[in-house]
């Protein structure tokens, strides 16, 4: 293919005036296998290397497919993150419950990938699309997904809405609980906590709180305040 020899990103932007561009790009899938359950009902891929790639995985059942597209710079551990998530990995928690769902249920799972043959074109001629670059795999991703909404495949892609908040992170909020009243007139107040914990509640009594009554300051002479010093 040919070599790009210029492209928005080693343009530089013209500060006064109107500027845009327009590409286009392309790329095929190439199919791997299908996942299966192993021993103790735990997840098998087929074979991919440590690369940079697209990939897609469809669930078939009955007349329904559904969807999902991901990119990753390293397929093999993408893939073992699928098959065996951390405590902390949101997204491969989720894609693990709905594969394991799937093949309980009967379900064909089929996966593709973009390892090469990928390209973009500026306007200059085709050139082969960079995989290496999170930036590149990002567009070719988010296009996939959307030629992939057809009416009969649900998306399990995210596209909506705010990202999955990482369970290790502690997450401050204040929280309000209603007031409770025992002998007298006692009320709870709660702090702000860590997200899991428990609120911590300060118990008051009734009574008003005595308040501490500081004398005022001396106001200084004039001689004090024009010579500070003597």
């Amino acid at each position: 293919m040919a070599s790009m020899k210029t492209d928005p990103a080693t343009t530089r932007p013209d500060l006064d005036g109107a500027s845009g561009f327009a590409c286009r790009l392309g790329m095929a899938w190439e199919p791997l296998g299908r996942v299966t359950a192993g021993d103790h009902g735990r997840l098998v891929f087929p074979k991919v290397a440590k690369a940079p790639a697209l990939y897609r995985l469809c669930i078939r059942q009955g007349g329904r497919d559904a969807v999902y597209i991901g990119e990753t710079e390293n397929l093999s551990r993408r893939f073992g993150n699928y098959r065996n998530p951390g405590p902390t990995q949101q997204t491969s928690k989720r894609i693990n419950a709905k594969l394991r769902d799937a093949i309980q249920a009967g379900a064909d799972i089929a996966v593709a990938v973009v390892l090469s043959g990928a390209w973009i074109d500026w306007g200059t001629g085709l050139q082969d699309a960079n995989l290496s670059s999170k930036v590149i795999r990002c567009l070719f991703e988010n296009a996939a997904i959307s030629a992939g909404g057809a009416e009969d495949v649900e998306m399990l892609n995210r596209t909506t809405g705010l990202p999955e908040p990482s369970s290790g992170a502690l997450l401050r909020e204040s929280r309000t609980t209603p007031t409770a009243r025992t002998s007298g007139s006692s009320r709870s107040q709660t702090t702000p906590i860590a997200s899991g914990g428990a609120p911590a509640t300060r118990k008051h009594s009734g009574r008003p709180r005595r308040q501490t009554m500081l004398p005022a300051p001396r106001r200084k002479r004039s001689s004090e305040r024009l010579w500070p010093n003597l």
